[in-house]
């Protein structure tokens, strides 16, 4: 994956529910090869999903705006409070 920034490669493990969830949606969904598809049946575009987020922050009555970045940062506190590394 191409990095902005020129940030730091990393891989994220995925937890055995993780996984386990990702398996049932494949074979829920056999045909498609996306998780997260557009009504066109292709993957969603950045700005779409950076549009649902910035939704569900406002329908969650936030008092700030939500960006997709945030939940990278928000991940990475999880992850950091649980004492994984990054």
């Amino acid at each position: 994956m191409k990095r902005v920034k020129r940030g730091t490669p990393s891989v994220q493990l995925l937890s055995g529910l993780e996984i386990c969830s990702l398996r049932q949606l494949q074979r829920d969904y056999p045909v498609s090869p996306y998780i997260f598809q557009s009504s066109r049946r292709g993957p969603l575009a950045h700005d779409m999903i950076a549009d649902i987020v910035e939704r569900a922050g406002e329908k969650a009555s936030l008092p700030f705006p939500v960006h997709t970045h945030m939940l990278r940062h928000g991940t990475g506190y999880y992850l950091a409070n649980r004492g994984i590394d990054t």
